[in-house]
């Protein structure tokens, strides 16, 4: 390896190792976060109580029957639809497309 190339690992490393010391006086300590040894016991098992407790699920009543909806009757005029060709005609091309989901069809290059 030529001294260029050592010179360049020798200054990665050393940035890479002077970066959070860096960091440290720029930005300066970080808030410390809370500790959860650190609560009282008393705290600690309100939570487990409170994670321990049955949910109540709600009643549903069985009399109720919901209706489907009225989708039946879109469904079949989406069915009736009969796609049909777009032409765009330019002076280097002529291309064709659907109307079902925008497809292209084809592309006739004019020379």
């Amino acid at each position: 390896m030529d001294r260029r190339t050592i010179l360049a690992f020798v200054l990665i490393g050393i940035i890479i190792i002077l970066t959070p010391y860096y960091m440290e006086l720029v930005v300066g300590d970080r808030p410390r976060q809370p500790d959860f040894s650190e609560l009282p016991k008393s705290n600690l098992e309100l939570e487990r109580r409170r994670v321990r407790e049955p949910e109540q699920k709600p009643v549903v009543s069985p009399e109720r029957q919901q209706e489907p909806p009225p989708a039946r009757e879109e469904a079949k005029q989406i069915r009736d639809f009969t796609p049909k060709p777009v032409y765009v005609e330019t002076d280097l091309f002529t291309a064709t497309f659907s109307t079902a989901g925008g497809t292209l069809k084809s592309v006739v290059l004019k020379t």
